[in-house]
């Protein structure tokens, strides 16, 4: 987080991290506290904030996006990269699969 001043105010900019998926078994925890939509992408983005209070961005996958969809913003989740499957449309990108966990 970055702070700045703006005449007596104290303003604190909220910033996120990209987190990125690299290898099986990486994986993110935290509260999912929103969802956007990817301005350069067609896709979503889920915001996480991690334990420390890091905030970190999630880029949606079509598998992602799909177990996402019944998740509740204010859910505790555990998100984890499991496998990569070959893409059977040829020039598509091979398909990442995932595990979502809740917790209340």
């Amino acid at each position: 987080m970055k702070e700045k001043l703006s005449g007596n105010e104290k303003w604190t900019k909220i910033e996120s991290t990209i987190f990125k998926f690299e290898k099986k078994g990486d994986e993110i925890e935290g509260q999912y506290i929103s969802k956007e939509q990817s301005a350069n992408f067609n896709n979503e983005v889920y915001k996480i904030k991690d334990a420390s209070g890091e905030t970190f961005s999630v880029f949606g996958t079509v598998v992602l996006q799909s177990l996402m969809s019944s998740v509740k913003i204010g859910t505790n989740v555990r998100i984890v990269f499991t496998d990569v499957k070959k893409n059977e449309k040829k020039g598509q990108n091979d398909i990442k699969m995932f595990e979502v966990y809740t917790r209340d």
